[in-house]
């Protein structure tokens, strides 16, 4: 809620209040004892030990909360009310500041987790937030990093909006969400593509993704992301999300793109796969990617397939355009590779075996 805005999430609160780092969070004793006042005096020694406050703290001489050795994670009855004065007594204070940038990568990240998380108001409020940030970060034939619209979406912006939809796509099988992907792939790889696109007569041309596109011409050098690092190299998200949307609608030529960043990255994978943990993942989807199509309205299998995990496979469900639904039945479970179906299933324990047969 500290971050929500109407057209998305701000990028960050500061680390200080009023210029002191922590002022808003951190606590001394007698802080404690004057948010408590005199009705609470007998619960000050008990909430001290609770959330560690000492004298002096552990941070510039204030204490950060944190709960003493086995202290149980729910707040005692007799110290709710404490719990309380001081949360009251913490909203009091000056609070930090707000960057309200809406960074498309990162709200795209959100998007994406919100929309995986199996419960339906999050799921909805992703959709949102997706619909939200196309209307505010695409303009003038661009993809921009900011509302303002004042900076070019990097390859990590597209590709993590890109994998996004995708997961839209499992989540309901609308063709908006394929239309909305295969825009963004196109987008992906005619503006930061360093030369000839791979296709599946010629997958091994072209050597990857300029982290910035081609309408940034102020650069001396354009560089590429492949090493992870606070987050995922656009070389794995954009990998992993091509690969996804590749074998969602069949595509073959957008699956040796997402092969060929595979091979671009073959001598890390094979001898620093921990440099790379994200394009280890992507790499199973470009590789061996599995296909499950659900034909139809969802029913007990296209949940089941949602509430496991399920490396290196997609979901394909509704009554879409996506070429793996054609000619299928509806109410049952098609598990796919490599354009190879196995034989129908319509109950979860034979989905299940199937599934474990592919992808272990």
């Amino acid at each position: 809620a500290d971050l929500a805005l109407d057209h998305g999430f701000a990028s960050s609160l500061d680390a200080d209040a009023g210029g002191v780092e922590g002022s808003h969070v951190t606590w001394t004793p007698d802080e404690v004892r004057a948010a408590l006042g005199e009705g609470r005096a007998d619960l000050v020694e008990a909430t001290l030990a609770r959330w560690r406050i000492d004298e002096p703290g552990d941070f510039e001489g204030r204490s950060i909360p944190q709960l003493a050795e086995r202290a149980p994670f729910t707040t005692p009855t007799a110290l709710r009310d404490a719990r309380d004065a001081l949360r009251r007594a913490r909203e009091e204070r000056r609070q930090p500041q707000r960057d309200e940038k809406v960074i498309l990568e990162w709200n795209a990240m959100f998007a994406s987790a919100l929309v995986r998380s199996g419960r339906t108001l999050y799921e909805e409020a992703g959709v949102d937030l997706l619909r939200t940030l196309t209307r505010t970060h695409f303009a003038s034939d661009c993809w921009w990093r900011t509302q303002d619209q004042n900076a070019y979406a990097s390859a990590s912006d597209v590709a993590w909006l890109l994998d996004a939809s995708v997961d839209a796509f499992e989540r309901s099988g609308s063709d908006e969400w394929i239309d909305h992907a295969t825009g963004l792939a196109n987008y992906l790889l005619r503006h930061y593509w360093d030369g000839e696109v791979p296709s599946s007569a010629r997958p091994n041309t072209g050597s990857g993704l300029f982290a910035q596109g081609d309408q940034v011409t102020d650069l001396r050098r354009r560089t590429k992301e492949i090493f992870d690092g606070a987050t995922p190299s656009s070389h794995a998200v954009a990998c992993r999300a091509v690969a996804r949307l590749a074998l969602c609608v069949g595509d073959a030529d957008l699956l040796a793109v997402a092969q060929r960043l595979v091979d671009l990255a073959a001598s890390l994978l094979a001898q620093h796969p921990r440099a790379v943990p994200d394009l280890v993942d992507a790499a199973g989807f470009a590789l061996a990617g599995v296909e499950v199509v659900v034909p139809g309205d969802a029913n007990e299998l296209s949940d089941h397939v949602r509430s496991i995990a399920m490396p290196r496979t997609v979901l394909i469900v509704g009554h879409g355009s996506s070429p793996l639904l054609a000619g299928r039945q509806s109410g049952l479970a098609y598990v796919c590779r490599g354009g190879v179906c196995q034989l129908p299933v319509d109950s979860v324990q034979a989905l299940d075996a199937q599934l474990r047969s592919l992808v272990g």
